[in-house]
């Protein structure tokens, strides 16, 4: 082969080559392109999934809270009556005043006994009307109410008349307990 004939063959595998690294760096170039943009959608995506996941961290929470006055709702304001932990309630208040409770009863129930039997519509929410007699002093009937209040349960005294006897008072009250509709 000839010098000349082997500049030319080497100008010519120097071209190829030339062209070939050209090639492959433009097809290069666009792969990086094309795993930029896949990079960046799934960095996005990544994103986007940490910022749900915090929002379902602060629902979670915010249901716990909630819960938690629901909780305390369903004690202060049940759905159903129960009358006898109510009677129960009363007679340990009455108990732990020093007083005595001979006699409790509910209003009439018109019908059969339900949910909402013996009840009476009161604003948004139903009152259980519970009518009984406490025997004591003033002083253990200040006692006795100052731990209703503390009950958990929205109730009220709606009437409460004081009757001597001798040397005892008799107290016939009317609580109302409230239940939810």
């Amino acid at each position: 082969m000839k010098p000349k004939q082997f500049f030319y063959l080497l100008c010519g595998v120097c071209t190829v080559l030339a062209a070939g690294l050209g090639v492959g760096y433009y097809y290069e170039t666009q792969h990086i392109k094309v795993e930029t943009v896949a990079l960046a959608k799934k960095s996005a995506d990544a994103t986007i999934a940490s910022e749900q996941l915090d929002q379902l961290g602060d629902l979670k929470k915010q249901f716990q809270e909630l819960h938690a006055v629901l909780a305390k709702l369903n004690i202060a304001l049940p759905s159903d009556k129960n009358q006898s932990v109510v009677i129960l309630q009363i007679e340990q208040l009455a108990s732990n005043a020093g007083m005595t409770l001979p006699a409790a009863s509910f209003q009439a129930s018109a019908g059969l006994p339900s949910a909402t039997s013996q009840t009476v519509k009161s604003g948004s929410v139903l009152a259980l009307p519970i009518s009984f007699q406490l025997n004591g002093t003033y002083g253990q009937l200040q006692t006795f109410l100052q731990q209703l209040e503390q009950l958990g349960r929205y109730s009220n005294v709606s009437s409460l008349a004081i009757t001597k006897n001798g040397s005892t008072l008799s107290f016939s009250v009317i609580l109302n307990v409230y239940v939810m509709p």
